[in-house]
């Protein structure tokens, strides 16, 4: 992945595209680095994808975005501001391994490890230094929050494996478990429903 396809989105890849992002690129806030766990996708496009959901903004491509429930890897947006949105990160894990798990979480931590150098802070989306790269295995469910419109029916969240084994050895009264359970159990009934 390159800044061209942050600028240059399209819904049709999606799946493509958040391999590739989970895959291949780091969060770095100055010397932390994180590896994405858990995203989620917002995005809007006034013709094809008019997901309510998506805070408007006016970013370029790759540009983090803070709001009040998280922090978004921007797409660019388009000059006639028809286009925009991007990835909120949910679920990180630092250097040591740990887990940072929800995204006012993942916010919070990025804000406490950027610092300012000659000016700016130091907040980038970094390709992984890894001559072997580990293809994550995703799980995709639908997005952790409350329905809009039809396209919190998409399944336009990821999870690493990885990720949701770790939540399962939670506590069942984690906060965080409870509510990854409650998408999981729910897209269970659904399947059932369908496949009978």
């Amino acid at each position: 992945m390159n800044k061209k396809i942050f600028s240059n989105f399209e819904i049709t890849l999606v799946d493509q595209f958040m391999q590739d992002l989970m895959d291949n690129y780091l969060v770095v806030a100055n010397e932390a680095e994180y590896c994405l766990q858990e995203v989620e996708l917002y995005y809007y496009h006034e013709k094809m994808h008019q997901d309510k959901s998506v805070f408007k903004r006016d970013r370029a491509a790759r540009e983090f975005f803070f709001h009040p429930y998280g922090v978004d890897i921007c797409f660019a947006t388009s000059k006639d501001e028809i286009c925009y949105g991007g990835v909120l990160i949910r679920a990180m894990k630092n250097n040591a391994g740990n887990y940072i798990c929800g995204p006012i979480s993942c916010h919070d931590e990025l804000l406490k490890n950027i610092r300012m150098e000659n000016g700016e802070s130091v907040l980038r989306l970094s390709l992984k230094n890894s001559e072997d790269p580990q293809k994550l295995e995703l799980e995709k469910t639908i997005r952790i929050k409350g329905k809009k419109d039809k396209y919190d029916e998409c399944l336009y969240r990821y999870v690493s494996k990885e990720l949701s084994a770790e939540i399962m050895k939670r506590p069942e009264s984690d906060y965080y478990r409870k509510r990854v359970c409650s998408i999981n159990n729910n897209m269970e009934s659904e399947k059932g429903r369908t496949d009978s």
